[in-house]
Order: C-alpha cells, then sequence, then structure tokens
C-alpha cells in the first residue's frame, strides 16, 4: 500500500490552524497600517488586507500545510483564491442565516460561522488547490 505524498491529515490541521492565525494577523495589521497611517476608508482598505492575508496564508499552506512541491503557480494562487472567496461567502451565509433567521446571538454565531468555513476551506485547499486532482494531469506537479 503505497501513502499519498505529503502530510497526513492530522499533521496538516497545526500548520493549517497557524496559517490561519498568522492570515489573521497580515489582515489586522495591514487594515490598520492602511486605516490608521494611510487614512484610507475601512472598506477599501479591507479589500487590500483580505489579499494580503490570502497571499500569505497560501504561501504558509502550501508550504508547511499542505507541502505542495515546486513553485507555486498563478493558476494555483487564483483556485486558493477561489476557495477563498467561496468559503468567506459560506461563513457570510451562515452568519446571517443564525442571527437573522435562528436569533442566535452575534458570537456564538460568528464561531459557528467561522468554524463551518474554516472546515470547507481545509477540504478546498486539500482537494481543489494542493490534492492530486487539482494538479495538470491529477500528477504529482513534478512534470515528470
Amino acid at each position: 500500500m503505497t501513502q499519498a505524498a505529503g502530510p497526513s491529515t492530522a499533521r496538516r490541521i497545526g500548520p493549517f490552524l497557524a496559517a490561519g492565525a498568522a492570515g489573521f494577523l497580515m489582515d489586522a495589521g495591514v487594515l490598520s497600517l492602511l486605516m490608521q497611517a494611510a487614512e484610507w476608508p475601512a472598506l477599501p482598505a479591507r479589500l487590500v488586507s483580505i489579499g494580503a492575508a490570502l497571499f500569505a496564508t497560501w504561501r504558509i499552506n502550501r508550504r508547511y500545510a499542505f507541502r505542495a512541491p515546486g513553485r507555486g503557480t498563478a493558476r494555483e494562487f487564483a483556485r486558493y483564491l477561489a476557495v477563498g472567496a467561496s468559503t468567506s461567502l459560506m461563513n457570510y451565509a451562515v452568519f446571517a442565516a443564525l442571527t437573522a433567521w435562528a436569533g442566535v446571538a452575534a458570537l456564538p454565531a460568528l464561531a459557528a460561522a467561522s468554524i463551518t468555513a474554516m472546515i470547507a476551506s481545509f477540504l478546498g485547499y486539500d482537494r481543489l488547490v494542493f490534492g492530486k486532482g487539482s494538479r495538470p494531469g491529477g500528477g504529482d506537479g513534478s512534470g515528470a
């Protein structure tokens, strides 16, 4: 029996969570810098900070959580952005449903929405971005 390349799912969880924490710090830092030092309005600053956070988490996740071979490509980053955008919309939808329709308080709803999106992100990154099937020809990305 052969084992798939890269770390097991259990071993990827820690680095994945660390990448998420680093992404949060990047997001908060860029947002604060743009709003305070550059005096940008919050919404445009948040668009830039989200982009910076996604780029940082892509680099961290591909190296440490998913141990993707070779260099990252623009196509891989586009898939990462697509998964990130989709799970962000899912996060918002779960939060909205819980608060607006189910009457759940904001913080518990935020926790539930975030956990849901985190699980979906991990699965999406694993299967659609860094997994075997995400690479041209379904291979290991080595071009061999």
